[in-house]
């Protein structure tokens, strides 16, 4: 068979000119290897997410000029075929050249072409073909098939990429390659991170050679040695989440020229998951954490705060913020504009995020990170330039029970965040009414609503979806939560749907605009918050077949009330 080099390379967009000089160094390490086959992944040379740079003649041109300058150099790399993919222009049905997904293969500096999508080079003596399985050719008639992508990280999904793949090597008989890239790119939003997973499939759909995730490597394999099979994991693991955060955190930093980052810890699950993740991407010493206390954080949160500081080794500042509130209100006091409780809780927010954190970040040379969870984004649970307030949400795209896992992870594995947090009530801790000393807390129910928001937001179900399965008596089976949730937080009919027409109220109302405005949100599932689920402020409206079905259902209370 064929020694076959995969080059499983870290992608800028929107950057020929780096790309072209990572590629050119493995496409010689891959010769020096005796690589008889170099495979680099979809859009290597450009990137995916260009922007408007798709539209762009000049970046455009670059991009072509370095597809053509590597495919000159590998006169350098002797017999041994390249295969990369970059940016060509194509005709559409207007005769129009537009810019488009292409493969180039390349051997001894002049480009291939086979419209066919299968190719036979002369290597040593010896004809090799290989054939390029695409959307257009899903069934190459070569021995050798090469799977060129550019595949970002979803939880759970390299395990389903590599099981598919699998099967296509034993169904169809075929040597499959899969080449995907690493690093970050983002569509403005969300940001995406790159896991790599490159892999080599037997025929017989035997994983015989797998590169890490989330790191840049060179995996050759020698389809004529006796190979051993890998084992396909089941499914990503927690620690295999935590990594792809971290790498995001520190390849988007580096691409904007953050290097340090400022952080409120109030001593809640989200801020002390995303030190966490700042310290393994950054750096304790590039990280400065501050604690912003009112008279409503009680001493057990300040003590989880103070102490994960600790663990971390990261500098820490406590900054309290009462006297500022207070000012706030007497100057409005004092042009006959008062302040109810509900607006001193935003004013809480503002002062902590807009005031003190981003002043903070611009003496301390950083910038601000989002503490923002998925649960709170979809229902706006935000403050505008308050708590929603950051170059990046790195856990945006977690739900809150997502985030007690990673959290839990950390503490089981380093023990870094104090157990304490992993126990105390949620609160965002505004106001007496979320006094966890008194066993009060965050509005919500984070073992019921995160797995109803999932519904809604992942899944694309609306309220009348909602209704349909609760009437049923399904809810709790379709939406994947506990039934005692629903039975507890619900006495009645009328209970649950207050409940429900509250959430889904500010889901498709206020919290639209909050989303429009809140940090890139790092996606880390197939529906993330930004161009994965593009959104329109239109307000939230009750349409008939939810109004008759909610009649229907509430006299069904009605009767039994009788």
């Amino acid at each position: 068979m064929t020694k076959i080099a995969i080059a499983q390379v870290n992608v800028r967009a929107g950057r020929p000119d780096l790309n072209y000089k990572t590629m050119l160094r493995y496409m010689h390490q891959a010769a020096e290897a005796g690589a008889e086959i170099c495979v680099f992944p979809e859009l290597a040379m450009t990137g995916s997410f260009l922007g408007q740079a798709w539209s762009s003649p000049g970046i455009l041109h670059e991009c072509q000029r370095y597809s053509q300058k590597l495919v000159s150099a590998t006169t350098a790399t002797g017999e041994m075929a390249v295969v990369f993919g970059s940016i060509g222009l194509m005709k559409n049905q207007n005769g129009v050249e537009q810019p488009a997904s292409a493969i180039y293969v390349a051997q001894a500096g002049r480009q291939i072409s086979s419209p066919s999508g299968n190719f036979n080079v002369k290597i040593n003596g010896q004809n090799i073909n290989f054939g390029l399985l695409t959307e257009q050719q899903q069934q190459p008639s070569a021995p050798i098939v090469l799977r060129l992508a550019t595949s970002f990280f979803f939880h759970d999904k390299t395990p389903q990429f590599h099981q598919s793949f699998a099967a296509f090597a034993k169904t169809y008989n075929k040597t499959l390659v899969y080449a995907n890239h690493v690093g970050v790119q983002d569509a403005g939003k969300p940001v995406y991170v790159y896991d790599g997973g490159s892999a080599l499939f037997s025929p017989g759909g035997e994983m015989i050679a797998a590169a890490k995730q989330f790191a840049e490597e060179l995996l050759i394999v020698d389809t004529r040695a006796e190979n051993q099979p890998i084992e396909i994991a089941q499914t990503d693991s927690t620690e295999t989440l935590y990594q792809g955060i971290v790498n995001a955190i520190r390849e988007y930093s580096l691409h904007l020229g953050v290097s340090r980052a400022v952080i409120g810890i109030s001593g809640g699950i989200d801020s002390c998951l995303s030190a966490c993740l700042l310290v393994d991407a950054l750096g304790a010493e590039n990280v400065l954490a501050i604690n912003l206390p009112t008279r409503y954080n009680c001493d057990a949160t300040k003590e989880i705060a103070a102490k994960l500081a600790q663990n971390l080794g990261v500098r820490y500042e406590v900054c309290p913020i009462e006297q500022l509130v207070n000012d706030t209100a007497d100057a409005l006091s004092a042009i006959n504009l008062q302040m109810d409780v509900q607006m001193l809780e935003n004013v809480q927010a503002r002062t902590r995020g807009a005031g003190i954190l981003a002043a903070a970040a611009a003496a301390f040379g950083g910038a601000v990170v989002c503490n923002g969870n998925k649960s709170e984004f979809t229902v706006g649970y935000a403050t505008m330039y308050g708590d929603a307030t950051g170059y990046f949400a790195p856990i945006g795209d977690l739900w809150k029970c997502q985030v007690y896992e990673l959290a839990k992870y950390v503490y089981d594995t380093t023990a870094r965040i104090p157990i304490a947090a992993l126990e105390i009530k949620p609160s965002a801790e505004l106001s007496d009414a979320q006094s966890i000393e008194q066993g009060k807390g965050d509005p919500l129910c984070y073992a019921y609503h995160d797995y109803l928001f999932r519904s809604w937001v992942e899944w694309g179900e609306d309220i009348s979806d909602t209704l349909t399965y609760y009437n049923d008596g399904r809810l709790a089976e379709v939406i994947g939560c506990g039934i005692e949730q629903l039975n507890d937080l619900f006495p009645t009919r009328k209970s649950f749907m207050d409940d429900l027409e509250h959430w889904w109220g500010l889901y498709k109302g206020l919290a639209v605009a909050k989303r429009l405005q809140a940090p890139p949100v790092l996606a880390l599932s197939r529906r993330a918050f930004g161009a994965d689920l593009p959104e329109s402020q239109t307000g939230c409206w009750l349409d008939g077949e939810y109004l008759r079905l909610k009649a229907r259902v509430l006299a069904k209370d009605d009767h039994l009330s009788l």
